[in-house]
């Protein structure tokens, strides 16, 4: 597939996409690297569950962390889409 479209087969990752939440992360992520505190900002979200949505797409393989930063005495990651 050279157009860059990746067709979703595991049924399980293919769930992650049912929240509008985890769409909503994947298309911000797909346009611009952002930490959770970021995410949680433009979303209107609380961080907590925020944090929660990206460790289920980091374990689907849909994010990654592209790098940290330190923030006070807090090490922040931001991520990006992989897919």
């Amino acid at each position: 597939m050279g157009n860059g479209i990746r067709v979703i087969k595991d049924p399980e990752v293919a769930k992650l996409f049912a929240d509008e939440t985890r769409r909503h992360i994947l298309h911000i992520l797909r346009h611009h690297e952002r930490s959770a505190t970021d995410l949680a900002k433009a979303l209107k979200k609380n961080h907590s569950s925020i944090v929660h949505h990206i460790h289920l797409l980091k374990e689907a393989g849909l994010i990654e962390e592209t790098r940290t930063e330190h923030v006070r005495n807090m090490v922040q990651p931001y991520y990006r889409s992989v897919a």
